[in-house]
């Protein structure tokens, strides 16, 4: 048979979590029990179509001896579980009712290609109208839309009706409960619409493609409707199927499915629902439809064949098709004509029969008049540049050739989209120089795609394109993130609406979310989760595996996480629901940078879905939209760009540099590669000690320890730096930039380890030739390149050589060991010494291996971090200190809206604190000071003072003030005062209570008077409410707050008691109440009380009556009421009332206040007066950088040495939990703290337990912002090892400060809570 209806992972995780079929796992599952086939159907979506083509593909593909994985006949079908609405769309949403509102199911399969564009014609218009009932996103189809679609060109679609949620289904089961009823008249009607129903089918698909869907559950639902299918199928003259609508592959998944279901959405009907939703066998099948005639059963099954039979064999392959532009009038002025003879490929692109050909050819001409003048041009230099044209066009036109399509056309679309991203009425955003290959080809820099002349650096070209390798072009381009959105717009208004779109993602449940999801699934507490995810490593930008963890992977060199294993072995199906859940898909997104642009509209390649956020994205991913014949372009966003734009919008703002009519020539007047300083030694020397905050691509604590390490003077050296640090020596070994220092200060010790290899003095001319400018040291993926590459050492071709640069990039070790035979085969075919290929090999390629950089990312984007040295030198350093702080905090202020986004709901922007807090206290630590946010001067963002040469802070950074809020400040100002605030913004409901609280803790009012003063006033005039007189009504808050005298001890008892008493009535006689007294209260009544409130007993125990006792009650308590009447208590009270509030709202130091709004002390740190001396705290700059032996101890049998150790101290900043690190506040500067992981884990976790059916928090991360530490280790480098050994003074390595007291003493908790 062949399954008509399985779902996918990919396709039908997108708006709501429903399955855990892997596409792979589907076909392969389904090949091995015997199906000759299956359909993906997903809901509403396509996206698993072309994944599921190229998987078939692959199975099918015989390996050495002919078996292949899956049947060469095994037939994927393509289809689409659509919601048919019975009703027009508009009469659903405005009669719209939750529960009873229904979204029938609806199968449509593809015959053919044709009908596979129907059916992207088809999901497009569904998300296209789609709209949101509660939480729930429908994606509706109307019959009047399909029926016109389907009519436009019959017969290339297959319809079949569903599942229980199918029109014919609901129409049935509503005839079930009508029957039980015996409601004759509804059965009549319900039989009437399946009529419609039925001849709608009919009439829309045709008999032959319109089938009825019957389902092998146990569900009495389901049975009753397979009842009558079937012979409503006959009457009619139908054909019908069976499918099992799999979820899920196999019975045993279900509980792992139940878990992913209900993790994401609580606690959902699955087991009755989907109990049947999976692979079932032709067994399976017929027991479960053991109540029909089986002749029938089999006749279903039959039938699934013959849709199959029904189907062509099709693909959704094809070729890319180059978006062009409509070329203006032009004409190519042949200023290399007298060169053509010896330039061919100039030449034969200038006369081309393609017009995309000449146009390139006129743009190159155009940029070589702009960019290379010609009075300082040599013929030398001339000849130089048109070689490098000539030979990459040769590359375009043999790769045109070969392709069959003008590489020309990729080029001039690019700049056009270059264009539009810097026009100030489009885009209107910075572009990066330049990135990745793309900025080897001096074309690019001549049409303006690039801005780094790759002659100037030597770049080579062939990394972006060679004719060896024919493939399209792959240019990123990077903008400003915040005109990402606009940029698209713009790109729309010049391509056409339907030609651009964002390009989606399929987020997967990652290693860490897949243990999170799985514990809400089954039922376990997110702190348990959140503790378990945290022993999952982080290395190179990403986390272990679940596999990695449980079992290791020699490939990546990785052992089991003891840790983690015996955490997730604690509890019951968690390991395997983890590992079954990681890699699912579970949603959908928009790509970081990637569009589609397209020739005609983007159905013909794809089809339209909405990004979670509104926005339109493909519903194909990147690569199956490759496949489909798509070329993508990337557009990808860089912080360092908005903080350019920044500061050149602070320079403007200051007038410190003038407009220059466009922001492109804005920009090329200032910022361009072209006018940057390159020598000045001023300019190096602020990277080399650190100076310059957030320097790009060295903002890291690797960057920039590596850059006070090498202290370039060079672009050369500073991008050697930049691809040294990335690499990571073999255990015992050098750090690569570590040695590069080392040959850099002492040539002489390169030269002695290649005689230590045993080199000849003409194999050290050789390695001169390659490294002796980079000192001796291979840092890139083209050095190695090169050097391979020469005819000297193993001449290998580009091809290769791309080989080995993809197999040490990748750590592939097949590839890697297959690309060094290849090397030494090579290389002693011309004679090459074994030393010198040894030397190559196992010391300069070797060190590479796992993580090499290429020289063309790495040159462009030291440029791109010379620009900020240069905006830093040239200018005022707060212009570019405040931009930093402003992208930081996301406070930046887009004048430009894009018009688009007008009547939009404006959001807040998430404000990353711990960054701000971080960047703010590095500033600090170089002597930037950062001023107070004046309420009627700080602007939204940061500014820049330059009088008082400070950082103004920001409104939008402001702890608990969003954008909304900040926007309102700044509209309604002036204020005259504190109290004309309050009035205008505290009593009109502008601004709320907590809000004005952290106003003035950031002392925003400090220009009105004294910060406690202004906070007293506030906590007195607006927060509490005093008290005008006390009554016995408010005893209980005097009890609450212990403010009884002893002497009047029993009166609280006394009113204890009667609250005791009279909390359960026992009953009640005429208005009377009666309370039954327990052994307690009996005692304390007796003593008390007379027996004349007795009613009678009740099992020895007296009833009383509420009248009697209450009037002794009162008797006896009147005793305290002069006390509580008095003045002297009645202030009091109030003093006590008010120091709850001000402990409630405003408790601790103004330096307390402006860490919890600010997240920086301004006045003073709140550990500046601790006795450092008997704690043992240093300070952190005044520690050796490496730690100092002090002496060795045995540890299975090494020898290892001992540190000294101390202690520092400091607030909590920021935490990253991927790389297990914490800022922390010192009161000499921000120190990156680096715990192991389950240290890490162990501090950071919340802590928590099950009070009933709530969760009690009993202590937060200890890593929380603003929590103050003591931490004992030593320093290594710029951070700081938690360590210490069994004898040292502390238990522990991380203490919790809970306490500062006046005399410098502290106290601190060492234990965490259990």
């Amino acid at each position: 048979m062949i399954g008509c209806h399985c779902h996918t992972a990919k396709g039908s995780n997108l708006r709501l979590i429903d399955s855990t079929n892997k596409t792979k796992d589907l076909i392969k599952t389904a090949a091995k029990m015997g199906y000759s086939g299956i359909a993906i159907t997903d809901h509403e979506s396509l996206s698993a179509h072309v994944e599921a083509i190229k998987i078939v593909k692959e199975l099918k593909k015989p390996d050495k001896n002919g078996n292949t994985v899956i049947p060469k006949d095994f037939k994927l079908l393509l289809g689409n579980e659509i919601y048919l609405l019975m009703e027009p769309l508009e009469e659903v949403k405005n009669n719209y009712k939750s529960g009873k509102t229904k979204f029938p199911h609806f199968i449509l399969i593809a015959k053919d290609a044709i009908g596979h564009r129907q059916l992207r014609i088809l999901t497009s218009k569904a998300w296209e109208q789609s709209f949101k009932t509660g939480i729930m996103e429908r994606t509706p189809t109307e019959k009047e839309f399909l029926e016109q679609v389907v009519s436009e060109n019959r017969g290339h679609l297959i319809a079949s009706t569903a599942c229980l949620g199918s029109e014919i289904n609901i129409y049935l089961l509503e005839m079930k409960v009508a029957e039980e009823n015996n409601d004759l008249e509804t059965v009549k009607e319900l039989k009437k619409k399946i009529h419609n129903f039925i001849n709608w089918c009919i009439n829309t698909f045709g008999k032959e493609n319109f089938f009825i869907e019957i389902q092998p559950a146990w569900s009495e639902e389901q049975i009753y409707c397979n009842k009558k299918l079937i012979p409503i199928a006959k009457h009619y003259g139908l054909q019908w199927i069976v499918t099992t609508d799999a979820h899920f592959l196999r019975p045993e998944d279900r509980e792992i499915h139940r878990a992913f279901l209900n993790s994401k959405d609580g606690e959902r009907e699955v087991d009755d629902f989907y109990e049947a939703c999976f692979l079932q066998n032709l067994e399976e099948i017929k027991e479960r439809l053991n109540y029909l005639d089986s002749s029938d059963v089999q006749i279903a099954i039959e039938n699934t064949l013959k849709i199959g039979d029904m189907v062509e064999e099709y693909d959704l392959f094809k070729p890319v098709s180059i978006p062009r532009i409509e070329l203006p009038e032009f004409e190519v002025r042949h200023i290399f004509k007298p060169a053509y003879d010896k330039y061919e490929y100039i030449a034969k692109m200038a006369y081309s029969d393609e017009p995309q050909d000449r146009y390139l050819i006129k743009l190159i001409e155009d940029g070589f008049d702009a960019k290379v003048p010609r009075n300082t041009l040599t013929r030398e230099s001339f000849h130089q540049k048109l070689a490098r044209i000539n030979i990459e066009l040769e590359e375009l036109w043999h790769i045109s050739l070969s392709l069959k399509e003008a590489m020309s056309a990729y080029y001039i679309t690019i700049r056009e989209i270059v264009l539009i991203m810097w026009d100030d009425c489009g885009g209107n955003s910075l572009v990066g120089p330049g990135r990745g290959s793309a900025a080897g080809f001096y074309i690019n820099y001549l049409l303006d795609i690039t801005q780094v002349d790759p002659l100037q650096y030597n770049l080579p070209h062939w990394r972006h394109l060679h004719k060896s390798r024919p493939d399209y072009p792959d240019i990123d381009l990077d903008s400003e993130a915040a005109k990402r959105k606009q940029i698209i717009n713009a790109l729309k208004r010049k391509f056409g609406e339907r030609k651009v779109i964002n390009i989606a993602t399929f987020g997967t449940e990652k290693s860490k979310s897949a243990v999170l999801t799985a514990c809400r699934g089954l039922g376990y507490d997110n702190d348990i989760a959140m503790h378990i995810a945290s022993l999952i490593p982080f290395e190179r930008g990403s986390n272990w595996t679940i596999s990695d963890c449980l079992y290791g992977n020699e490939e990546e060199e990785r052992e089991p996480v003891k840790e983690f294993i015996n955490e997730i072995e604690k509890y019951p199906k968690l390991k395997e629901t983890v590992l079954k859940i990681e890699g699912l898909e579970n949603k959908r997104s928009i790509h970081s940078g990637g569009v589609f642009i397209y020739n005609e509209d983007l159905i013909e390649r794809n089809a339209l879905m909405k990004a979670p956020n509104g926005q339109w994205i493909t519903q194909f991913s990147m690569s199956d939209s490759e496949y489909m014949g798509g070329i993508k372009y990337d557009l990808l966003t860089v912080e360092n760009e908005d903080k350019l734009r920044v500061s050149l919008n602070l320079l403007l703002e200051n007038n410190m540099i003038e407009w220059q009519d466009s922001l492109k020539k804005t920009y090329e007047k200032y910022l361009h590669p072209d006018v940057l300083e390159y020598d000045n030694p001023e300019i190096w020397n602020k990277m080399g000690n650190g100076e310059v905050i957030d320097l790009f691509q060295f903002n890291t604590q690797i960057g920039v320890e590596t850059a006070k390490k090498v202290k370039p003077q060079n672009v050369l050296e500073a991008s050697i730096a930049n691809s040294l640090m990335r690499l990571m020596p073999d255990e015992g070994s050098t750090q690569p930039v570590d040695l590069y220092v080392k040959y850099k200060n002492n040539i002489s010790l390169w030269y002695k380890e290649m005689r230590d290899h045993h080199l000849t003095d003409d194999e050290i001319s050789i390695m001169e030739k390659h490294l002796k400018h980079k000192y001796g040291i291979a840092d890139s993926q083209e050095s190695v390149m090169i050097m391979v590459m020469d005819e000297k050492i193993s001449g290998f071709d580009i091809v290769e050589a791309n080989l080995l640069r993809k197999g040490i990039v990748k750590k592939n070790k097949d590839k890697i060991e297959e690309t060094r035979q290849l090397f030494y085969k090579k290389g002693r075919e011309r004679g090459t010494s074994k030393h010198l290929l040894n030397y190559v090999w196992e010391v300069q390629i070797k060190r590479q291996i796992g993580y090499s950089f290429s020289d063309l990312h790495t040159t462009v984007y030291t440029i791109v971090g010379l620009q900020d040295l240069n905006l830093y030198h040239r200018y005022d350093p707060l212009i570019w200190n405040t931009a930093c702080l402003t992208v930081n905090s996301a406070s930046s202020e887009d004048e430009n809206n894009d018009e688009s986004d007008e009547g939009e709901e404006k959001k807040n922007k998430s404000t990353n604190y711990g960054k701000v807090a971080s960047a703010i206290g590095m500033m600090q630590s170089h002597g930037v000071k950062i001023g107070l946010p004046d309420i009627n001067k700080a602007s939204f963002g940061f500014k820049p003072d330059f009088e008082v040469r400070q950082i103004t802070y920001g409104l939008k950074g402001l702890v608990g003030v969003g954008d909304e809020l900040a926007s309102i400040l700044v509209e309604h100002r002036p204020y005259k005062s504190f109290d004309d605030f309050l009035e205008r913004m505290h009593d009109t409901g502008l601004v709320k209570k907590g809000q004005v609280l952290q106003l003035i803790k950031a002392g925003c009012f400090d220009s009105f008077g004294d910060r406690i003063e202004i906070m007293k006033h506030f906590i007195t005039t607006r927060v509490y409410s005093p008290k005008d007189k006390l009554t016995m009504q408010n005893f209980n808050i005097l009890i609450e707050n212990n403010l009884i005298p002893e002497e009047y001890s029993l009166y609280k008892r006394l009113f204890k008691f009667r609250k005791y008493v009279t909390k359960k009535v026992y009953r009640t006689e005429g208005k009377d109440k009666l309370y039954l007294l327990d052994d307690i209260s009996t005692e304390f009544y007796y003593e008390h009380f007379t027996t004349n409130g007795i009613v009678e007993y009740k099992d020895n125990l007296p009833v009383i009556s509420e009248k009697i006792f209450k009037k002794e009650y009162d008797k006896k308590m009147d005793g305290i009421k002069e006390w509580l009447q008095s003045v002297d208590t009645l202030n009091m009270v109030n003093n006590h009332l008010y120091e709850i509030e001000w402990e409630s709202n405003a408790s601790g130091t103004i330096s307390k206040w402006e860490m919890d709004s600010l997240s920086f002390y301004y006045t003073e740190h709140e550990l500046k007066h601790i006795n450092k001396e008997i704690y043992g705290i240093e300070d952190f700059n005044s520690l050796p950088e490496e730690p100092v032996v002090v002496s060795h101890y045995e540890s299975r049998g090494q020898q290892k040495p001992r540190f000294k150790l101390c202690c520092i101290a400091g607030t909590v900043l920021d935490r990253d939990k991927n790389k297990h690190t914490i800022a922390l506040l010192t009161t000499d500067g921000v120190v990156t703290v680096k715990y192991y992981d389950g240290a890490f884990a162990h501090y950071n976790k919340q802590v928590s337990r099950l009070n009933g059916d709530k969760k009690e928090i009993l202590e937060k991360s200890w890593f929380t912002r603003g929590n103050k530490l003591v931490v004992y280790g030593y320093r290594r480098g710029s951070q700081f090892k938690p360590y210490k050994y069994f004898d040292s003074p502390v238990k522990h390595t991380t203490m919790l400060i809970t306490q500062v007291n006046d005399d410098g003493t502290i106290i601190v908790k060492t234990e965490r809570e259990i």
